[in-house]
């Protein structure tokens, strides 16, 4: 790349973002720091979002020495800032790559750059996402002897964190934590404190920390009673999630679907006879039906073997289908899945694994001969091939699955990874001085783990509200 034609083309910050996205696309990895080099050599301003864009393409193959490398070679060129830091912090965080952004976040005092809570932010969710709880702890110390106030949100996503890793003792030593530092604790602190219990099966610790909810001044609601529900479920405690249900009554909160698919889901050898009872166990028939329809049919209920269920977001496409098959007291086997925080319809098999019907399905879904999906996706970004609507394209890129915690893992574009394809179309796209969204209509090709997030953001263009592949 030459600095002179870069000047003639009357080169800005835009065509650069746009550039270093095209060679990250094309892996192109020494190129997108040349680019970037020039950029600062005409004297272009650079922000973050070329800095992120730089940093997510240089990330593809995981090479996140080319990432430090970036900000060096940028450190003479230009005025690196807080924001910059905390944007190649936070992709650093998202691919798994804790070491980097926590070695990241000290390069800023060789900088000189002043920290801000965002930064602490990320390097304690990196240190919680390598488990590095002594670290963690020490940088939460760091910021209360620091002029900068610790927050709820803070604590929240170190909290999350310990929820994904199981570490409920860690997650209960923080909330000791922000007592001593004056930090209210809110439900959603209290339900990550209650995540944290279920891999270790720490029950018993779960339904404590729904009693204290009136010591926190916290009032209860229907989603930390689900949660603890979880928790006893999958400790094998049902009968103490039934005892929980009538609480719940108690307390003024009708139990929905999801209560009931937790309370009975995970009952020894199904009986959906049972789960019927015990989903209609209390309740008048109006509120049964009630309950139904919070999932409701969007096809007949037997339609040559097959279902179809509405499933929202924030529930997974086994519960949402648990929570119907102890509906119908049919059992229901799932032929495709969507992700949690997705919405749409979920085909299912009436029968179990081994039914007739389960298989037949269950190959034509496979060989996509009878099926096509479609799905909606607003994305943050509209540059290159999303900036005009009716534009088509395609991305194909390999996936390769990594686990970022015991408990979770992403999808990451690598040569090791196997073939994904997805097709798109821009619908609409929103353009504002704040925000810049485009509506998409993807079509997956294949079936791989997070495709659509995971290509999409390759794309410079992540989900809106996605944490895993986007902004937060």
């Amino acid at each position: 790349m030459d600095a002179g034609n870069m000047m003639q083309g009357n080169w800005n910050v835009k065509a650069s973002t746009k550039l270093v996205a095209q060679l990250g696309r094309q892996r192109q990895w020494q190129e997108v720091v040349e680019v970037l080099q020039d950029t600062c050599r005409v004297r272009v301003a650079v922000d973050h979002v070329l800095l992120s864009t730089a940093v997510t393409a240089c990330g593809v193959p995981v090479a996140w020495e080319s990432v430090l490398a970036l900000l060096q070679q940028a450190e003479d060129a230009l005025c690196l800032t807080t924001s910059l830091f905390h944007s190649g912090m936070e992709s650093l965080v998202k691919a798994g790559c804790w070491k980097w952004a926590m070695l990241l976040f000290h390069q800023m005092s060789h900088a000189d750059i002043r920290k801000s809570v965002l930064s602490y932010n990320s390097a304690i969710k990196a240190a919680a996402a390598g488990q590095q709880w002594p670290a963690a702890s020490a940088l939460l110390q760091d910021l209360r002897d620091s002029s900068l106030r610790c927050d709820t949100i803070l604590c929240g996503s170190v909290m999350t964190a310990c929820a994904r890793a199981g570490c409920w003792e860690v997650a209960l030593r923080l909330h000791e934590d922000m007592s001593a530092l004056s930090v209210p604790t809110d439900a959603l602190v209290v339900d990550a404190m209650i995540r944290s219990c279920e891999p270790g099966g720490k029950w018993a610790v779960a339904m404590h920390l729904l009693q204290s909810l009136p010591d926190l001044a916290i009032l209860p609601d229907l989603r930390l009673y689900n949660t603890v529900l979880g928790v006893c479920s999958a400790a094998g405690q049902w009968q103490q999630g039934a005892g929980l249900l009538e609480r719940a009554r108690n307390a003024a909160l009708q139990p929905d679907a999801f209560s009931f698919s937790e309370g009975s889901g995970r009952m020894p050898e199904p009986d959906y006879k049972t789960r019927h009872e015990f989903t209609g166990s209390g309740l008048e028939p109006r509120e049964l039906e009630a309950l139904v329809a919070t999932l409701p049919l969007l096809l007949e209920e037997e339609d040559e073997g097959l279902v179809a269920v509405a499933k929202p977001s924030g529930i997974s496409s086994e519960k949402a289908l648990e929570a119907m098959a102890a509906s119908l007291s049919k059992p229901l086997f799932a032929v495709s899945r969507l992700d949690l925080p997705t919405s749409g319809v979920l085909p299912a098999a009436l029968g179990t694994e081994q039914s007739p019907e389960a298989r037949w399905y269950l190959a034509q879904f496979a060989a996509h001969s009878l099926v096509e999906k479609t799905y909606l996706c607003l994305c943050q970004g509209t540059e290159g091939s999303l900036a005009e609507v009716g534009a088509e394209g395609s991305v194909e890129l390999p996936l390769k699955v990594v686990a970022t915690s015991r408990s979770t893992s992403r999808a990451v574009p690598s040569a090791e990874g196997k073939r994904a394809r997805t097709d798109f179309q821009v619908l609409a796209v929103f353009a504002e001085a704040t925000s810049q969204l485009s509506l998409i209509e993807a079509r997956p090709r294949t079936g791989r783990l997070h495709q659509i997030r995971a290509h999409l953001a390759a794309l410079g263009a992540p989900l809106v509200g996605d944490h895993l592949y986007g902004a937060q």
